[in-house]
């Protein structure tokens, strides 16, 4: 059960990645991402590896947001309305159109619930971002991904 929880906020974090800044090296970037996302979904590791490729993924995903200067285009999303509304539309589409790339995570409502579910993952994604640059941004998203 473990598992499923900590691919799912990966799947989460992917889509706010895509959702928010997308160009090449960012693609190129997500691709890493997915690698790492592969190994943890299809391999059966120790808890001692796991925590490793955790630990490893952790590493990737905030040199992804620091070298692309994520956290100031998210902090900038997230004091706007207009931007907070654009994103969460991207984020949604995104979710839906890659809905069986995204396995991990389905909402078994329908309707304004799942929607409602959705933009509350989007917003808690978004904010993991932008508070990446302070000094207790990595232990949030660690804490993030285990719950």
């Amino acid at each position: 059960m473990r598992k499923e929880i900590l691919l799912e906020r990966i799947d989460l974090l992917k889509i706010s990645l895509e959702a928010i800044f997308i160009n090449q090296k960012l693609k190129n970037d997500i691709i890493t991402i997915n690698y790492l996302n592969n190994d943890l979904r299809n391999k059966s590791y120790s808890k001692i590896q796991r925590f490793s490729l955790i630990i490893a993924y952790i590493h990737n995903i905030t040199k992804i947001i620091r070298e692309n200067h994520i956290t100031i285009v998210a902090k900038r999303i997230i004091e706007n309305d207009k931007k907070i509304d654009r994103y969460l539309i991207k984020f949604s589409y995104i979710y839906f159109r890659n809905k069986k790339f995204y396995s991990n995570y389905k909402s078994l409502t329908i309707g304004q619930f799942q929607s409602a579910s959705i933009n509350r993952f989007a917003i808690l994604t978004i904010y993991i971002i932008s508070e990446l640059s302070n000094n207790k941004g990595i232990y949030k998203l660690a804490k993030f991904l285990s719950e």
